[in-house]
C-alpha cells in the first residue's frame, strides 16, 4: 500500500511466510518508485518501479530474488491507497 505521506508497505507470500517491507514512495511523471528502507545493519533492498497503466500501476523493475520471476498483478487505487488483491500476494 502507498500512503499518502509517501510511506509504502509491500506484503508478499509465495507460500513460504509473509514478507513485509517497508519503504517511501514518489511518483515522477506516472513512474511510482518504492525505495526500501534498510533493516538493522542490513542494507535496503533495491528500489521497485511501477508504471502507470489502464488497469492502475504496473511493476515493472523489482528484484527477482527477493520477490520472484513471476511479474505480479497491476496494483488498484481503493480508499486512497493503492493495492492489490490479497489473493495474488502482493499489497
Amino acid at each position: 500500500s502507498l500512503g499518502p505521506d509517501g510511506t509504502a508497505t509491500v506484503t508478499q507470500d509465495m507460500g513460504k511466510g509473509a514478507i513485509t517491507t517497508f519503504g517511501h514512495w514518489s511518483d515522477a511523471g506516472g513512474q511510482v518508485t518504492i525505495k526500501f528502507d534498510a533493516v538493522g545493519d542490513k542494507p535496503a533492498d533495491a528500489p521497485m518501479v511501477f508504471q502507470s497503466s489502464h488497469d492502475g500501476l504496473q511493476v515493472v523493475t523489482w528484484n527477482h530474488a527477493l520477490w520472484g520471476k513471476t511479474t505480479p498483478p497491476a496494483l488498484k487505487k481503493e480508499d486512497s491507497n493503492w493495492h492489490t488483491n490479497k489473493k495474488h500476494g502482493f499489497l
